[in-house]
């Protein structure tokens, strides 16, 4: 039984269709809760830029979800206990969990922006990271550029291949410029807000 093949991926994949379902619950209160008690123009008035607000409240959010990982280290131990896994590979999948959960986490952000209301932060965050997760699915249905397209903007072959043990630059591209777009969106958001 080759634990590298079949059961680190599986495993992963597990969690990172956990982490679809908790992820748009944990960020919708970053910037809507602020909004609805009236906190956020308290701060807005300190002596922040916007960015150093979206980046605290996203590093905030991100090392929950570090603390929320480390709590299944036994399982990862497990694993030793069952073979002799490649580090390679697990390491490749926790860092795809990672950049999976940061790029769910920008998402849920920038809708908390927008809303006062939590519920109306969670649905929106969900239905995008959702459409995300199942656009390979629906790109596999038809051909053409769009296909590729619909591929190409899915979270699943990005994570696919991380958790094979392979670092692509195209998948670390894909990341990094995913959550940089919807950082910079929200961080316009709160500039915004400044301003109204």
């Amino acid at each position: 039984f080759d634990i590298d093949r079949h059961l680190i991926p599986d495993v992963f994949g597990t969690i990172s269709f956990i982490l679809l379902l908790l992820l748009p619950a944990i960020s919708m209160r970053l910037f809507a809760e602020d909004q609805k008690q009236g906190s956020f123009e308290l701060l807005l008035s300190a002596p922040l830029a916007s960015w150093e607000i979206v980046l605290g409240k996203f590093l905030g959010a991100m090392g929950f979800v570090c603390m929320m990982l480390l709590s299944l280290s036994h399982c990862f131990l497990g694993l030793f206990w069952m073979g002799s896994p490649d580090i390679g590979v697990l390491v490749m999948n926790i860092v795809s969990i990672l950049f999976f959960s940061g790029a769910c986490i920008s998402v849920g952000m920038l809708f908390s922006s927008f809303t006062k209301n939590q519920l109306i932060a969670l649905s929106l965050s969900f239905i995008t990271c959702l459409i995300f997760w199942i656009s390979d699915g629906v790109a596999q249905l038809g051909s053409g550029k769009f296909s590729e397209i619909l591929s190409y903007i899915s979270f699943i072959p990005h994570l696919d291949q991380m958790s094979q043990g392979a670092l692509h630059i195209k998948d670390l591209g894909y990341f990094f410029c995913f959550i940089f777009f919807f950082l910079f969106v929200t961080m316009q958001r709160v500039e915004a807000n400044r301003w109204t």
